[in-house]
């Protein structure tokens, strides 16, 4: 018995080259079938039989070489534990990335890590092992809650963040100066 291969609504924008707000308009519409899967964040799987009608003639070989990726990693995914499997998919993530990333914000990334004790290097995914550093750090209370908070924000981390941890970061909003003053 073959089982039938599903794709993310991102998966399958890259497949028709479409953007994924069509995809889920598409799914709204009833024009694609699609199921919603249950858990922390509500995610489609679109079946493989749905899509068929909808591909042209022929995938080009990226995209081809995207699938075979998309399918070995969902059987790692499998077999494999969570952590060392999202490290690889992260890094994969970063190689996948345009090379426009701007080399200043990158340097300051770098530096905010290296001024908070964090593990920085010139590899790809340097970001990843920053990320578990400053994690493991702000659990045994090496780095404050703040100034990690801080850290995150300035590196655009906070969504990788609470996806790792599952708990929301909650930084203040600033408070005028001026404000202050008046009500003391």
């Amino acid at each position: 018995m073959s089982m039938e291969q599903f794709f993310t609504v991102e998966e399958t924008a890259v497949m028709l080259g479409k953007e994924p707000r069509q995809i889920y308009q598409w799914l709204a519409l009833g024009e694609l079938t699609g199921y919603q899967r249950k858990g922390r964040k509500s995610r489609w799987e679109i079946p493989a039989s749905s899509l068929k009608p909808l591909l042209p003639g022929k995938l080009r070989e990226r995209d081809r070489l995207i699938l075979d990726l998309i399918g070995e990693l969902r059987v790692m995914e499998e077999a494999a534990e969570g952590r060392l499997l999202q490290e690889l998919m992260v890094r994969m993530a970063d190689r996948l990335q345009p090379e426009s990333e701007d080399e200043e914000r990158s340097l300051q990334k770098k530096q905010a890590c290296r001024s908070a004790g964090l593990i920085t290097a010139d590899t790809p995914g340097w970001e990843v092992l920053a990320l578990f550093d400053l994690i493991d750090k702000m659990k045994s209370g090496g780095i404050t809650k703040e100034a990690g908070y801080q850290i995150l924000t300035d590196n655009d981390w906070v969504v990788w963040y609470e996806h790792m941890t599952n708990e929301l970061v909650c930084t203040p909003a600033p408070f005028p100066q001026e404000e202050l003053e008046e009500v003391l």
